[in-house]
């Protein structure tokens, strides 16, 4: 058979694939508990409060065994999480060390420890892509955030951005094979105060950012829009696959809310937005984000 013979065509609809980084407690693990059936491997004790299946994972060798085990083995799991990677980092580290007969993976000279380390994430990562294509089963890796300083080329001094709280080659490694990069904060807000001064402000809302910027690591292969509502049902209604058949479904949500919002002039204010972007689901999901704020503010 020629390899030309094997030309596919087309969209490939697969299982999402994705990376969530953010502060701690911005809720990251109940985005993923959204997700159709997951099975979430932990590194640490950040699910107890949500009713999830879950395994508490303490070595290298039971997440490999863990993961093989729902390769191999008939289940009802849609979506396998990882959570979160950077406490699994540390036990990639032990492994090396063991491995190298070192303490520290400082003490193996040159940096050479975490280029060591690359290869047991290249493990972990072929188990999860393997559960992905045969499986089919969604991919989601938690991370925290860290704000480091980065080296532009394109500019003569450093800054600060958030990014993957993993050492510099893993991450590289990850947020390469990875999907979508998904950067979860809270909305902020700049106010002039009296004096000039700056002051940051917010209401709450949380989001998602889904595109590169100098503050933040982020990407997406998923047509997706810069900032989105942090919520699972959100995510997906503005994948490129959802999007034309998504409107009636924001609009509903919206219409819903709409119910609790008892200032006149501002619900005036709404409806005469929603009418100039009726037709845009992107922009309905922002109308229904700052709706769900208002409402709760209530």
């Amino acid at each position: 058979m020629s390899l030309l013979s094997k030309i596919t065509n087309g969209v490939q609809k697969r299982p999402f694939y994705l990376l969530m980084h953010g502060l701690p407690g911005i809720g990251k693990s109940s985005f993923a508990a959204e997700a159709p059936k997951p099975i979430f491997l932990c590194a640490e004790k950040g699910t107890n409060h949500l009713d999830v299946s879950r395994l508490e994972l303490s070595n290298f060798d039971e997440f490999k065994a863990a993961l093989k085990e729902l390769l191999e083995t008939d289940h009802d799991f849609k979506t396998v999480v990882i959570d979160t990677v950077d406490h699994v980092e540390p036990l990639i580290f032990k492994m090396v060390c063991k491995d190298k007969g070192k303490v520290s993976i400082e003490d193996i000279g040159y940096a050479k420890g975490y280029i060591f380390a690359l290869d047991y994430w290249q493990e972990l990562i072929s188990l999860l892509e393997s559960l992905r294509d045969v499986k089919q089963m969604n991919v989601i890796l938690l991370a925290h955030t860290e704000v480091k300083a980065f080296n532009d080329p394109q500019l003569t001094e450093a800054y600060d951005r958030y990014q993957v709280k993993l050492h510099h080659k893993a991450s590289s490694l990850i947020v390469d094979r990875v999907d979508a990069v998904l950067f979860a904060n809270y909305k902020a807000y700049l106010h002039k105060a009296d004096g000039g001064r700056n002051k940051a402000l917010g209401d709450g809302s949380r989001v998602i950012y889904t595109e590169m910027r100098a503050s933040y690591v982020a990407k997406n292969r998923y047509s997706l829009p810069v900032e989105l509502p942090l919520s699972w049902a959100d995510f997906v209604l503005a994948t490129d696959t959802q999007i034309p058949k998504s409107t009636d479904i924001v609009l509903g949500s919206i219409n819903e809310l709409m119910k609790d919002v008892k200032d006149v002039a501002l619900k005036s204010k709404i409806e005469a937005h929603l009418e100039k972007v009726k037709s845009s689901p992107i922009e309905l999901l922002k109308v229904l984000n700052r709706l769900k704020t208002i409402v709760a503010a209530a």
